[in-house]
C-alpha cells in the first residue's frame, strides 16, 4: 500500500515541502514577516529573514530545506531505538568535560534542557534498568554539544545536559538495514519565529505579551490558562490563542491592543512592571500555575520544529473541542487572522483591565473569586463520524488487526488514525495489539477512539495507558476515564485493575497523570461514586506498596504513591476507611522493621509522618522504645490522640518492633533522630545513651544537618545541652568541631 500522508507526528520531508510550498501557507507566513521581525530557527540558530512576497518567501523556505534541512533528514522515521545506552546526566554546565571525546567506534550524542523537564525525558527517553543506563532510546538527541546547551538555556530554570556513548556500528545499522523500524531522528523540521520585540531602528517601539503554559502534557497546559482567558473575556481584553504544536498553549496581548500611554508614562517604558503586574493578578485571582515568557513566538501556522505539527491558531470556541491531532499538517485549518484583526475599543478596555490590576494590588489574594479559580475538566470529548477512502466500516477485526501489525509504523499509525475517526467502537482484539505498539501514534489514537465507548474493557485500558510515557497517550487516558465518571452508575473499579496489572514503577510523568486523574474525577462524580472509586484504589495502591517496600523501590516512588493515597482521602476525608487502615496495618510494620535495618534510606522515615497527622507514628515509636528500656512514663511524649487512636498506634508500632535486636532499635532511634521535631531530641539522646551507642556525636550531627535555618540553630542548642549532660564538654567541643567543619564555621 502506497504511503501519500503521514497521519501523527513526524511527517517526510516531502511532506514539509508540499506544506510549505501551500500558496494558503505562504500567505499567512507573509502576513506576519510584514508585521514582526521573522527568523527561520535551526538547531538553535536564528537568521532573519525579510521576503517581500510570497514567491521570494517560498525561495527563501526551498533553499533552506534544501542546503540545511534535507541532507540531514530522515524520511523513514520512526522515534524509537530499543538499544542500551549509557547515559550521564550534568547538573551544571561545569561538569562537562570538554576535552573529554568519544572511544573509538563510538559517538557522543547530546541534548539539552532544564531542571524541571529531567524526569519526564527520563521516563520519555530511557526505561531504566540500572544506573546510567537506558532501554529506550529518545530522538531528541543530538550529535552537538553547542546545540544541547543552547537548548539547555533557552528558559530561565536550571540546565542539564544530557550525554549518550552510543556505538557508530549501531547508528549506521540504525540509518541502513533497521531504518524502517529504528529511526534516529533529528528534530530538524523548519520553524519561523517572530521575536515579540517590535523594533524601530535599535530602539523598542512596542512588545507583545505572551502566556505559555508549559506543563508535562497538552491538557494541563490549556486548563491552566482557562482562569487567565475567562477573566480575559470579562474585562473585554483582546487577545489571540495558538498552540505550540506540541503541548503548550499560547495566550497574547499583541502590542497593538495597549494603550500609548498608561499612568502618565509610555506603555514601552514599563513593560516590565506590566507584565509582573498581569501574571500576578492572573495567578492570584485565577490560581495560574507557572508560566513561560519567551522571547520569541513560532509563526502561526509555522511547523514545530520537534514533531512537524503545525503551530495552530484558536479560537475561544475551539479551545473546548481542541484535540492535538487536529494540528496534523493536512488536518490544520487555516482562516484565523493574526496580527491584523484587533478592534477599536482594544486599547481603551486594556487600560480598564490594567487600572484594576493596580486599584486592587493591595488586595488581591483577598478577592480571589470562584469563576476563575474553577479548573476542573471542561473540554468536550470528540466523537468520530468520518472513514476514509479505502477504508470501511465492514472491515472484520481480523482485518483491523492485521493491519495493526504491519511491519511499516506509518500503515500502523493509519489503521489507528481510521479507527480513531471510525464511528465504531474499537474491536477488543485491535486494542490488545495497538496499546502495546512501540510507536506512540499508534498508542495515541487508539486511546482516543476508546473514548467513544467507555466500557469495562476501555475503562480497564485508560488505567493502565494513564501510565505511558507519551503525554498524549496518558492524557487521552485520563480524558476517557473523566468522561466515563460522567455517566450514571459507571463502574471505574476495572481502571484500578489495569493500572497496576501492568505497573513497573510509578514515574514522575505517571504521578502527575494520576493527580490530575483523580481532581477531575472528583470534580465531576457523587459522592458516593468517589467513595467507592478510591476505596477500591486505596486497596489496590495499598497492596502494591507493601511489595515495593519489600523490594526496596527509589524513595520516591513510595512518596509518589503516598501523595495518590492523600489526594484518595482527603475530599472524601475518610482516613478511617477500613481499606486504609488496613494499609497502615501492613505497611508501617514493614517499614519500622526496614528502617532499623544498616541498609534504610533515612528519607523513609518522613512516610511514618505522613500515615498520621502531626508525629503520632514517630512518638509512638519512641515511646514503644522508651518502655522497652524502662524509661520512666513521665519522660516520655504523649502522642495527643484519642483512646482508640493511642490503642491502633500501639499495635502497629509493637508488630514493628517485634524481634528487633538492641542494635537495630538503636539504629532505628538514629533515623527517627533525623526527621522529629526539636522537643523529641533530648528523649531520643537519653535512650540512645542508654542502649550505649558508639558515636552519639555522629547521630546528633545528622539531626542538626537535616534542619535549616532558625529550626537547625533551635535543634543545636537543645542537643548540645542534652549531649553535654549525658557525655560530657568533651562531646560538645566534639560535636561543633563536626558542625563548623560541615557547616563554614555557620550557626554557631
Amino acid at each position: 500500500m502506497t504511503q501519500t500522508k503521514t497521519f501523527g507526528r513526524f511527517p517526510t520531508l516531502g511532506e514539509m515541502k508540499a506544506y510549505y510550498n501551500r500558496d494558503d501557507v505562504l500567505y499567512a507566513l507573509l502576513y506576519q514577516c510584514q508585521r514582526r521581525s521573522v527568523t527561520v530557527a535551526l538547531g538553535g540558530e536564528h537568521e532573519t529573514i525579510y521576503p517581500t512576497s510570497t514567491a521570494h518567501l517560498r525561495d527563501i523556505i526551498n533553499e533552506t530545506i534544501r542546503t540545511q534541512i534535507e541532507p540531514k533528514f530522515d524520511d523513514d522515521a520512526e522515534c524509537s531505538i530499543n538499544l542500551n545506552v549509557p547515559v550521564e546526566v550534568f547538573w551544571t554546565m561545569a561538569d562537562i568535560d570538554v576535552e573529554k571525546s568519544p572511544p573509538p567506534g563510538y559517538t557522543f550524542l547530546w541534548h539539552g534542557t532544564t531542571a524541571d523537564r529531567v524526569d519526564s525525558i527520563l521516563d520519555d527517553g530511557f526505561r531504566s534498568q540500572g544506573e546510567g543506563v537506558g532501554v529506550y532510546f529518545s530522538p531528541k538527541f543530538g550529535v552537538s554539544r553547542h546545540v544541547a546547551e543552547w537548548q539547555a538555556k533557552t528558559r530561565r530554570e536550571t540546565p542539564v545536559i544530557f550525554r549518550c556513548l552510543f556505538k557508530d556500528d549501531q547508528l549506521a545499522q540504525l540509518n541502513t538495514e533497521s531504518r524502517k523500524e529504528y529511526i534516529f531522528h533529528p528534530s530538524y523540521y523548519l520553524s519561523l519565529h517572530a521575536n515579540l520585540t517590535i523594533a524601530d531602528g535599535e530602539a523598542a517601539k512596542g512588545f507583545d505579551m505572551v502566556f505559555e503554559s508549559d506543563y508535562g502534557n497538552w491538557r494541563r497546559c490549556f486548563e491552566s490558562l482557562l482562569g487567565p482567558i475567562q477573566m480575559l473575556d470579562d474585562f473585554g481584553v483582546f487577545y489571540r490563542l495558538k498552540y505550540s504544536g506540541a503541548r503548550s498553549l499560547h495566550v497574547m496581548i499583541p502590542f497593538e491592543a495597549f494603550p500609548e500611554v498608561f499612568n502618565g508614562a509610555k506603555v514601552v517604558e514599563q513593560w516590565d512592571e506590566l507584565y509582573r503586574n498581569i501574571n500576578g493578578y492572573f495567578f492570584n485571582r485565577c490560581q495560574m500555575g507557572w508560566v513561560d515568557r519567551p522571547k520569541v513566538l513560532r509563526l502561526a501556522y509555522s511547523l514545530n520544529e520537534d514533531n512537524g505539527m503545525v503551530s495552530l491558531p484558536l479560537s475561544r470556541a475551539q479551545v473546548d473541542d481542541f484535540r492535538p491531532w487536529k494540528a496534523n499538517l493536512h488536518e490544520a485549518e487555516f482562516g484565523r487572522p493574526w496580527y491584523d484583526d484587533v478592534p477599536a475599543d482594544a486599547a481603551e478596555n486594556t487600560r480598564d483591565f490594567l487600572h484594576e490590576i493596580f486599584a486592587e494590588k493591595k488586595t488581591w489574594k483577598a478577592i480571589g473569586t470562584s469563576n476563575y479559580n474553577d479548573r476542573q475538566f471542561r473540554f468536550s470529548t470528540w466523537r468520530g463520524n468520518d472513514v476514509w477512502a479505502g477504508w470501511s466500516l465492514s472491515n472484520s477485526a481480523s482485518e483491523w488487526v492485521e493491519r495493526l501489525k504491519s511491519e511499516d509504523a506509518k500503515s500502523r499509525v493509519e489503521a489507528a488514525w481510521h479507527l480513531m475517526h471510525a464511528n465504531m467502537s474499537v474491536p477488543s482484539t485491535a486494542l490488545e495489539v495497538g496499546l502495546t505498539d512501540r510507536n506512540a501514534d499508534v498508542r495515541w489514537y487508539l486511546t482516543e477512539a476508546m473514548n467513544k465507548t467507555p466500557t469495562d474493557e476501555t475503562i480497564r485500558c485508560a488505567g493502565r495507558m494513564v501510565l505511558n510515557a507519551d503525554s498524549f497517550v496518558s492524557a487521552s487516558a485520563v480524558d476517557l476515564l473523566i468522561h466515563a465518571g460522567r455517566q450514571p452508575g459507571c463502574n471505574l473499579g476495572p481502571f484500578w485493575d489495569g493500572a497496576f496489572a501492568f505497573i513497573g514503577g510509578l514515574q514522575l510523568h505517571a504521578f502527575r497523570s494520576f493527580i490530575a486523574l483523580i481532581e477531575g474525577m472528583h470534580a465531576t462524580r457523587t459522592q458516593a461514586a468517589w467513595q467507592s472509586f478510591a476505596e477500591y484504589g486505596i486497596t489496590k495502591i495499598a497492596a502494591h506498596l507493601a511489595n515495593v517496600l519489600t523490594e526496596r523501590e527509589p524513595y520516591e516512588t513510595m512518596q509518589a504513591y503516598l501523595s495518590i493515597l492523600n489526594q484518595l482521602c482527603s475530599p472524601a476525608r475518610f482516613e478511617s476507611d477500613p481499606a486504609y487502615f488496613s494499609m497502615r496495618a501492613t505497611l508501617v510494620p514493614g517499614l519500622i522493621q526496614y528502617l532499623a535495618t544498616e541498609a534504610a534510606d533515612f528519607r523513609y522515615v518522613l512516610m511514618l509522618q505522613r500515615f498520621w497527622r502531626k508525629e503520632a507514628l514517630l512518638i509512638e515509636t519512641i515511646r514503644q522504645c522508651g518502655e522497652m528500656l524502662s524509661m520512666a512514663a513521665a519522660d516520655l511524649p504523649s502522642t495527643q490522640t484519642t483512646p482508640e487512636a493511642d490503642q491502633h498506634l500501639r499495635s502497629l508500632v509493637c508488630a514493628g518492633l517485634t524481634d528487633l535486636t538492641s542494635e537495630e532499635v538503636s539504629r532505628l532511634l538514629e533515623v527517627v533522630a533525623s526527621a522529629c521535631s526539636t522537643q523529641l531530641i533530648p528523649v531520643l539522646i537519653h535512650l540512645l545513651s542508654r542502649l550505649g551507642t558508639a558515636d552519639m556525636v555522629a547521630v546528633v550531627t545528622q539531626a542538626i544537618k537535616q534542619r535549616r535555618g532558625k529550626q537547625r540553630q533551635e535543634i543545636r542548642r537543645i542537643a548540645t545541652r542534652t549531649l553535654g549532660e549525658i557525655e560530657g564538654e568533651q562531646a560538645v567541643s566534639l560535636l561543633i568541631a563536626r558542625l563548623d567543619d560541615k557547616h563554614g564555621g555557620g550557626n554557631r
